[in-house]
Parts: structure tokens; sequence; C-alpha cells
């Protein structure tokens, strides 16, 4: 399912459902340009998802190819799982190193082991352990060899006709990203309506979460409209005015 977000530029969302999962869906978004398309974030790599994104491509006319570029917010699976599809076309895309090194490292194993023996040391219950550990972002991540473009905060990008300024928000994962530009911020997994990520994954962290949210997005004008990696969409005002994470309600 695709919806059309904003006008001038045309940004619409694509709606990428994700079985069997409480996040219910991903919003994967797409800014059509006229010489360049740029599509941020994928959704888990399973057949539902690539269906549903390739789905909403198709409607959009947009095709797989090296006018279209891929921005990932974070490496968590439900949002770069399909970066596959992206590297075998030739798309350019762009990622921060941090998170990218960090699929890399997983691949083996070790990261996930690591992690693991954290959780053990902090007492969480071997069942529990378990249960984590066998969870959609494990068995759905994507193959991290493919060719990415790093940036990091304050770079400038010129993607799909429009001029982007990427910020680095940490919190969520060390390397977690917001892409501003246009009067439009894709937020990720750092800001939500009246919500903001979880800080108990790899990297996370709570204090680190809510530094980014106050010297980076909320710096930005009140107009600014959120477009967020799950759920509806809200405006940096409406946040700054009633998120109940910005008073500390952790």
């Amino acid at each position: 399912m695709i919806q059309q977000v904003h006008s001038h530029p045309d940004i619409y969302r694509i709606r990428v459902n994700l079985p069997d999962n409480p996040l219910q869906y991903l919003n994967a978004y797409v800014i059509k340009g006229v010489s360049g398309n740029l599509v941020i974030d994928t959704g888990f790599n399973r057949p539902e998802c690539k269906r549903a994104l390739c789905q909403g491509l198709q409607e959009l006319d947009i095709r797989l190819q090296s006018d279209t570029s891929l921005f990932i917010t974070h490496l968590h699976a439900d949002h770069s799982g399909l970066v596959g599809l992206f590297a075998q076309a030739g798309c350019p895309i762009y990622m921060h190193p941090v998170d990218y090194q960090y699929l890399v490292d997983s691949e083996d194993g070790s990261t996930w082991k690591a992690a693991e023996d954290n959780f053990m040391r902090e007492g969480m219950p071997p069942a529990e352990i378990k249960t984590q550990f066998s969870n959609q972002a494990r068995t759905f991540s994507p193959d991290p060899h493919f060719p990415v473009n790093p940036v990091h905060d304050g770079d400038c990008l010129h993607l799909a006709g429009c001029d982007l300024q990427v910020i680095h928000t940490p919190g969520h994962t060390p390397g977690g990203l917001s892409l501003y530009g246009e009067g439009v911020v894709f937020s990720g997994d750092t800001l939500f309506r009246y919500s903001v990520g979880r800080t108990d994954l790899y990297g996370g962290s709570s204090k680190t979460l809510l530094h980014s949210l106050e010297t980076k997005l909320m710096t930005l004008p009140d107009n600014t409209l959120v477009l967020p990696g799950h759920g509806p969409a809200t405006s940096i005002g409406d946040e700054r005015r009633g998120n109940p994470f910005l008073d500390g309600g952790w």
C-alpha cells in the first residue's frame, strides 16, 4: 500500500508489513524526483517484505537502477534487510560506517554471542535470552557484503533533486541516522509520534538518544514534518509540546 505524504518534493510511504512482529509494519519512504529517486529503508529480508516493497516501487514506476539511491537509517534488519536488492541493481547505498561495520562483524555470530554473554552476566534468564536471539532481527538480516557510501553527521547529499542533510542521531543504534531537507525529517527509529526508539538493544543508550533528540532533532523548526520508521507522521512542534520522553519520561 502506498500513500503520498508530501508534495514538492513528492514523497510516498510504502507500507511494508512485518509478519508476526509487534511492530506490524515498516514505513519505507520514496522521494520521487524528475532525474532520480531515493528510497529510505527496506523491510526484512523475507519474501513478504520483498513483495510489498517491490509492488510499491512498481506502482510508482520506479526501477532499481543506478538513478535510484537507498538511504539506510540504521542497521536493524527491518530497515536494512533488503539492501541486497539495491546492491545487485547497482544502486548507490548510503549508511553510517559504524552501523555498517556492525553488520559485517555480526556475520560470523561473534557479535550475537557477545550480546548473549552480556545478558547472561546481567542475570537475564536463559529462556529469555534464547527468545531474544532467535528473533526476526537475526533471522531476516541482510547479507552484509554490499558496497556502501559512508555518511557522517553534517554531510550534504543531493539526491532525487533534493538537498538533504545527514544528521547523526545515535541512541537507538550507535550509527543511527536521520535525514533532513525540504521541510521534512526522516527520523528512522529515533523519534516517533509521542514516543522514541527503544534503547535496550545492541549499542542502545537512553542518555545518548535523549541527547540526539535535544541537540539535533528538537533544534529543527516546529513545522518540520517528521516521517518515522514506524507509525504515523508527526511534527517537531507536536513532539516538542507533547512527547513525554522529552521530559524524561523513560
